[in-house]
């Protein structure tokens, strides 16, 4: 009986050595990522175009542009400069699973940062990292990793915009690297040309200031999972309608006209309401 406790004990230990271990190459992956990327903001700041390919995946690299144009700040530091004094103070701890916990310590404020890392190609990249509004939260269910593909129901106003809405927010929640061109075949076939004139007016105005991809239908450059649950749907006439969410603690209106084609209806205005 002590022998066969013994044996339990070394296996459990074993365990607990290969777990760490595991655990131990990413880490080191993601510290060589931060170290780096944050001594190239202070010196060489066009470096950090060739790092995020080599540590992050496209999926990712696309959302940090998203994320970077609705925070107006670098959601890789969550900041939007650096300095020398603090990359000593970088820090990464495994949280579980492959979510990992970037930190450091800015005037004795700690910044924290999840992200998860996976192995593709016999490389470990970080494939997700917690946007700025989500503070500390990680976990899978930030994010649609399987997503299933939602039916558009077209034949009342409201069928048609509840679910023209979950198929939409669903593209920018899995993350896809043809993310874009799946939310542009969206558009083409639910808004009308005046709706769609629109949506590039305004895309267009932000592009002059700079920032590349605002979205009208969902009032910003981004769009969250845990956002999901606060939207709802308001009838305003016979054919207008509100649709709110909120983010950041601050609910955004979207008002909506829609128009019948044939048997089915299709979004023909999109203006921005007011914000809370």
């Amino acid at each position: 009986m002590k022998v066969i406790k013994l044996k339990i004990i070394w296996l459990l230990f074993l365990c607990c050595i290969i777990c760490d271990c595991t655990a131990q190459e990413p880490i080191h992956e993601i510290k060589d990522f931060y170290m780096t990327y944050t001594s190239n903001i202070l010196s060489d700041n066009f470096s950090n175009d060739a790092l995020k390919k080599k540590y992050l995946t496209p999926n990712l690299i696309a959302k940090i542009d998203r994320m970077g144009a609705s925070t107006d700040t670098d959601p890789i530091i969550r900041a939007q400069d650096f300095r020398a004094d603090i990359i000593e103070t970088l820090g990464v701890n495994h949280l579980g699973k492959n979510w990992y916990m970037v930190s450091y310590i800015w005037d004795a404020d700690t910044t924290n940062i999840p992200v998860r890392i996976n192995k593709t190609e016999k490389q470990y990249k970080i494939d997700y990292i917690t946007p700025p509004w989500n503070g500390s939260l990680y976990g899978d269910s930030l994010l649609f990793d399987h997503p299933v593909q939602q039916p558009i129901d077209a034949s009342s106003p409201l069928s048609l915009l509840k679910t023209f809405y979950v198929a939409y927010t669903m593209e920018y929640c899995s993350t896809p690297q043809n993310l874009m061109h799946q939310l542009a075949i969206l558009r083409a076939k639910y808004l009308t040309p005046n709706a769609l004139s629109q949506f590039e007016a305004a895309a267009n105005e932000y592009k002059l200031d700079g920032h590349k991809g605002y979205d009208l239908l969902v009032a910003d450059f981004d769009f969250d999972r845990l956002w999901l649950p606060s939207m709802t749907y308001t009838q305003l006439d016979a054919d207008t309608y509100q649709i709110a969410y909120t983010k950041w603690e601050i609910t955004c209106t979207i008002m909506l006209c829609v128009t019948k084609q044939g048997s089915e209806y299709r979004i023909d205005s999109i203006k921005i309401g007011k914000v809370n």
